[in-house]
């Protein structure tokens, strides 16, 4: 029986890091699912009434989205799913962050500065030091989460292509609400977030797609491929 993961986001060919996901469900499925299909979904044209037709769903980068509304609207339904596994890079990342300050903490009027930096929330802020231009950085893994019992390293080296990322005012509201933070940089400031109440739901900052081959693939990746198939 086929699987089927949906990737939410406005697919340009022209963007690596859009190609870059293509390839590494393409070697997921030649190496250990050859059922897996996978199709991307417009976020302008979203229906978030069919988003439960897919065994996975993936937010790629490319914010602001085409309609960041309907982002926003999946990610709710995502969230308050707890059982569709789910995948969030750069701009997934900042998304979900907006969408848990929204709808689960109860915040107003919040943003990322990118797309109004005078809200009052800006939970998603510029970063000190840009990562624009897939930039190597280090990621320390918090050993009392999922993430560890994937990645199985304290330390790893990922790919970035951003400015924002989680406004560190906001990280420890995040953690009195049980959105982990799972991993951070050298200054502490969080990369990786994950929801311990939901089978598999993960934010990244930095793009694991950019980062795994045939050879190497990502264990996130692969963890979440696993997920979508089992």
């Amino acid at each position: 029986m086929s699987k089927r993961i949906g990737i939410i986001g406005d697919f340009n060919e022209h963007l690596k890091n859009h190609t870059a996901i293509n390839e590494a469900l393409t070697i997921s499925r030649q190496e250990r699912y050859p059922a897996l299909d996978f199709e991307w979904l417009s976020t302008k044209n979203l229906n978030i009434g069919e988003l439960s037709n897919y065994d996975g769903l993936w937010l790629a980068p490319g914010g602001p989205y085409q309609s960041d509304e309907n982002v926003l609207a999946a990610l709710k339904w995502i969230r308050e799913s707890k059982h569709v596994p789910f995948l969030g890079n750069c701009s997934g990342f900042q998304y979900g962050i907006i969408e848990f300050m929204k709808n689960v903490i109860g915040l107003v009027d919040v943003n990322t500065e990118e797309v109004d930096a005078h809200a009052a929330n800006i939970v998603v802020s510029q970063l000190s030091c840009s990562l624009r231009g897939n930039i190597d950085q280090s990621v320390f893994i918090n050993e009392d989460t999922k993430a560890y019992e994937i990645i199985q390293k304290k330390k790893i080296t990922e790919t970035y292509n951003c400015n924002y990322g989680l406004n560190p005012k906001y990280q420890e509201l995040l953690d009195e609400h049980d959105f982990i933070v799972a991993g951070v940089n050298e200054d502490g400031e969080a990369r990786m977030l994950e929801l311990p109440d939901h089978d598999f739901y993960f934010l990244t900052l930095f793009q694991p797609a950019m980062n795994t081959s045939k050879e190497h693939p990502h264990p996130l990746i692969t963890a979440f491929i696993d997920s979508c198939c089992s």
